[in-house]
Parts: structure tokens; C-alpha cells; sequence
């Protein structure tokens, strides 16, 4: 009986047939999906040369990427350069950690010459004039960065957009997103461009392109990794403590996150760097079968698609066949729910700290309005964009009391495994050049509102904040094309407000807008009525079933 190839089987061989001109016969073969400790095996044992890995890749992206678009600041010529270094330097029997391995990094990193943008327009053209300090460790250590992967605008998403670079579609359905904000780096993985890649996480921004794409991803301990060069555009490149944002590795194989790890952690030399070094210890355990595992498949706050739930049971099954002992409670496990509560209210704290005076003042409005006993998780996240500095330091008070009963649980097992998403990579919801329904707060608290269901966004944001989200022209889509895209057509003639801030279906409807009004037929008045702030509103702007914008 014949087999359907996989997905990834049609990209292997696309991407064989357009390598195949500049690769040795001895290279070609799977060469692509390789990881990256096989591909320094075989630099170091002079079977491929560091150009033709950079040749490869190169002509894989240029085939393959038009319809991914993941590799978006691109560094070609410099990288052939440095592959003939690293060839030499092999050839004289320099040995590094990373001699002659192409890779990319996430576009928030600098990259000396090359733009840093974060997917915001008014950074556009704005170059970075040193490398970040994981940029430098990574090419101390022998790496030739290809280029940067896209981001959302901000990093704050789990689909990775902009209006600089357009949209990051996943390898495996183009149709789905890759995830945010390092899901450029996913989708380059996943996709064969490269082997290893550096990205960033506060909210996910590892894990969840990770999940997918179907790749791995680490997020290591707060500021394991230093953090000086992926600050903001146009700010000096400083020593610098994170709160919740940590710099990571991501790669095809959960050994390679290791090489990765080991080049770019330990502490700022400018910084904690003076006085100590890093120092990791060795695994609890050098076998497998001597490990407890702690497995959750369930959250009191964040309910679990069965897809995931039946993976990570049969993920548990496995471990237990090997000689793991396999817990699936323990009386040690901490408040879940607590946890995730002040885990929210903190990291959207940092949301509110750009917030003009008048958008702050209408949240605290809003948190005020809350009754206490909502403690839900769109109400922490209201409570967090919201807050001051003394209600913020309440709450990281609370998050330093609850890592004692991890500390403690920690003790007793050696990993705990829980899902990194309640679901399966999300359909990309940036709608196309014909379906503009969606809504973006400039602001970045409203992403995603539904004008047909109704904003609640707390900001109550008024039109001067708000512009039509249209999909940004993915590669291959000119200006011009996207100019002349025909508007969305149906049973009901497809309307607009007359200053295009609100896109909407039916003549006859009536569709409470994002910014806080009611339209009714062709929008030619607004009405005064204020967008409801109840149990189902999302401070966010984010709908009930949506994640929270990352970072």
C-alpha cells in the first residue's frame, strides 16, 4: 500500500533538490534536519565545510522561505565570509564550540549593521551598532549567524506579525501560526533553515512556538543568560536584570539546547561578570530509571484540549515503561491556581508602563470597578496593567512566598512535566487582504478585539488609539496588490466606518465596535453607549478563548 509522504518528508525534498547543486554527495542526505551537534561532528571531521552548510542553508531559505517567511533580516554575504574563516580556522585544527555552525537569532537581538526593530514601524531603519552579548558569545564560539526571525510587533503575541516584516506562517500548515514572539525561530527550525537559534520568553515566547512547531526550546533560569543587547531600540547597550523576560536556546533536539545553553549562559562581564562565575552543577541522576517524574494533566485554571492531554499521558506511559517512577500527585505541589494568578497580574504589569496618562487613569477605573471576589485571570491581568509600584511589590512579595513550596517540591522530585499549551498551534487570525475583521490597539492592550462580537476591553480605547488591522502582505504580496485586494463580499454588502477604523459585515447589523461605540447600519454615526465591563470582560482585549499577547 502505498504512503502519503508527511509534510515534512515534501519540505526535505524540496530542499534537497535545491541544495543538491552546491552539497557533496556525502552531505545531502537528510543534511537539513541534522542537528547540531551531527553537523559540528562533521565539520570537525572535515566531511561538509562550513561554506557548504552556509551555501546550503542559504539556498534552502531562498526556496522554501517566500512562503514561510521566518528568516526576515537576512545577512548572507557576511555569513559566506565567516564560513571561509571558520574553514581556515578548521583546516589550522581550531576546535570552538560552535566553529562553522550556521544559525539565526531572534530579531530583538542586535546584530551589529543589521536593523533591530521589533516588529515597530517607528524603529524601522534603525541599526544596531554592537552586537547584543549572547550575539558575541555565540560568534566567539564559532557560530555564523544567517540572519534575524520575525517577531510580533512589541513581542507581545503568540502569532508573529508586524507591519515591518509582515507574517511568520508555520511550516507544518501555512494556514497556522508558527507562535510568539520567537516564532520566526520556530518556523526556521522546523522548516530545516538551521539547527540552532536564540530567542527570548516572559509569557510563552519560547515554549509555545516551540509546541507548535514541534520543536524543543529551554527556558532557563531568570538571568542565567545575560541580557544586555535586546533592550528597546535606540537604548545603549547596558548591563541589565530581567523581572520575568529570560534569553534561551531553541533547537530540533533537546541535546543541542544544552550546546546552546552552555555558550551563552553566565554572568555579564560588565555586570555580576566582576566578581563570579557560572558554575552549573551536573544531573541529579546520570539514569534515567532513577528519576521521579511529576506529571499534570490538568489545571484548575487553564482547561487542557484532549489532544494534549492524551500526548502528555502517553509521554508519561513512556517514562514509566523505561523505569521512571511516574507521580501523578503529590501533597507538596503548590497553589496552581495562585501561581498562574500572580504569574498574570505581574507580567502585565509590564504592559502599563508605556500607557499614556489618560489610557492609565481608565484602567484604574476599571480595576477599581472589579468586585473582589472576581479572581479570574482576566481580572488579575486588569489588576496587573493597572497597578502601582507598592500593589506591584505586594505581588512579588506573594510570588517570593510561593517558591518556598516549590523549592520544597523540587526536593522531592526530579522534573515535573505539564503541558506548554492547552491546544495545538492556533489558525493565524490576522485576517487576509480580503477578510479585514479584526482590530489592533496601538496601544497593544487590545489586540485581536472582534468587532461582530463586541470589544470589552477595559481601555474603553477611543478612535484616536485605534487603526484597521489588515493582514500585513505576506512575501510575494506588493503594495500594489494589497492596495487593489478586492473588500470582503457576501450575502450582506460588506461596510466600513468612514474613517476605516472599523470593518464590519451587514448593512442592517448592528456591531458594537472596538472602540467603544455602537454602529448601525452604513456607520454613519456613533452612538455613546460604553463597552460593558462584567465576568466576561477581557482587560486585554483579547477574546475569553484567546491567549494573552507574550513577550
Amino acid at each position: 500500500m502505498p504512503v502519503e509522504p508527511s509534510r515534512r518528508d515534501v519540505i526535505a525534498a524540496v530542499g534537497v533538490a535545491a541544495v543538491s547543486a552546491v552539497l557533496p554527495a556525502i552531505a545531502r542526505e537528510e543534511l537539513s534536519y541534522r542537528s547540531a551537534g551531527e553537523l559540528i561532528a562533521a565539520l570537525d571531521g572535515r566531511q561538509v565545510s562550513a561554506r557548504e552548510l552556509v551555501d546550503s542553508a542559504i539556498a534552502r531559505i531562498e526556496v522554501l522561505d517566500p512562503k514561510i517567511n521566518a528568516v526576515v533580516v537576512r545577512d548572507f554575504e557576511r555569513a559566506r565570509i565567516a564560513a571561509n574563516q571558520a574553514d581556515a580556522a578548521l583546516a589550522r585544527g581550531e576546535r570552538r564550540p560552535l566553529l562553522g555552525l550556521p544559525m539565526t537569532v531572534k530579531e530583538q537581538y542586535g546584530v551589529a549593521g543589521l536593523p533591530t526593530t521589533r516588529g515597530d514601524p517607528k524603529y524601522k531603519g534603525w541599526k544596531a551598532e554592537v552586537d547584543a552579548l549572547v550575539v558575541q558569545r555565540l560568534k566567539a564560539a564559532g557560530a555564523i549567524i544567517l540572519g534575524k526571525t520575525n517577531v510580533p510587533i512589541a513581542m507581545r503575541d503568540w502569532q508573529s506579525y508586524n507591519e515591518v516584516y509582515g507574517t511568520t506562517n508555520n511550516p507544518w500548515d501555512t494556514s497556522r501560526s508558527p507562535g510568539g514572539s520567537s516564532g520566526g525561530a520556530a518556523a526556521a527550525l522546523a522548516a530545516g533553515f538551521v539547527a540552532l537559534e536564540l530567542g527570548s520568553d516572559m509569557g510563552g515566547s519560547l515554549r509555545c512556538p516551540a509546541h507548535f512547531c514541534g520543536v524543543f526550546s529551554h527556558k532557563p533560569s531568570l538571568d542565567l543568560v545575560p541580557q544586555r543587547g535586546p533592550a528597546p531600540p535606540q537604548l545603549p547597550s547596558v548591563p541589565l536584570r530581567g523581572d520575568l523576560a529570560v534569553a534561551g536556546p531553541m533547537a530540533r533536539s533537546a541535546a543541542d539546547l544544552a550546546l546552546g545553553l552552555a555558550v551563552v549562559a553566565g554572568p555579564d562581564e560588565l555586570a555580576e561578570g566582576i566578581g563570579y562565575k557560572l558554575a552549573l552543577p551536573p544531573s541529579r541522576h546520570d539514569k534515567l530509571p532513577d528519576f521521579r517524574v511529576l506529571v499534570l494533566d490538568k489545571h484548575p485554571l487553564c482547561p487542557t484540549a484532549s489532544s494534549i492531554t492524551e500526548a502528555l499521558n502517553g509521554l508519561a506511559d513512556r517514562l514509566g515503561k523505561s523505569g521512571c517512577t511516574i507521580l501523578r500527585e503529590s501533597a507538596k505541589l503548590p497553589d496552581l491556581a495562585r501561581t498562574t494568578q500572580i504569574y498574570f497580574e505581574l507580567m502585565a504589569a509590564a504592559y502599563g508602563v508605556d500607557l499614556s496618562p489618560e489610557d492609565s487613569a481608565r484602567f484604574e477605573g476599571a480595576a477599581k470597578a472589579l468586585p473582589p471576589e472576581d479572581q479570574s485571570l482576566a481580572a488579575y491581568r486588569l489588576r496587573g496593567i493597572a497597578s502601582n509600584h507598592a500593589e506591584w511589590i505586594r505581588a512579588s512579595r506573594v510570588r517570593t512566598a510561593l517558591r518556598g513550596p516549590w523549592f520544597d517540591l523540587f526536593r522531592d522530585v526530579a522534573a515535573g512535566w505539564i503541558s506548554t499549551a492547552t491546544r495545538s498551534a492556533i489558525s493565524i487570525r490576522w485576517p487576509g487582504p480580503a477578510s479585514p475583521r479584526l482590530m489592533v490597539c496601538r496601544r497593544r492592550l487590545c489586540q485581536l478585539a472582534r468587532p461582530k462580537k463586541g470589544c470589552r476591553s477595559a481601555c474603553r480605547s477611543s478612535v484616536v488609539i485605534l487603526k484597521t488591522a489588515r493582514r500585513l502582505p505576506s512575501p510575494g504580496w506588493s503594495s500594489e496588490n494589497l492596495a487593489a485586494s478586492p473588500r470582503p463580499r457576501s450575502k450582506r454588502t460588506a461596510r466600513q466606518s468612514p474613517k476605516r477604523l472599523c470593518h464590519f459585515a451587514g448593512a442592517k447589523a448592528s456591531v458594537t465596535s472596538a472602540f467603544g461605540g455602537s454602529w448601525r447600519g452604513t456607520a454613519k454615526r456613533r452612538s455613546t453607549r460604553k463597552p460593558r465591563i462584567g465576568h466576561r470582560q477581557c482587560p486585554s482585549g483579547v477574546p475569553p478563548d484567546q491567549p494573552l499577547p507574550t513577550a
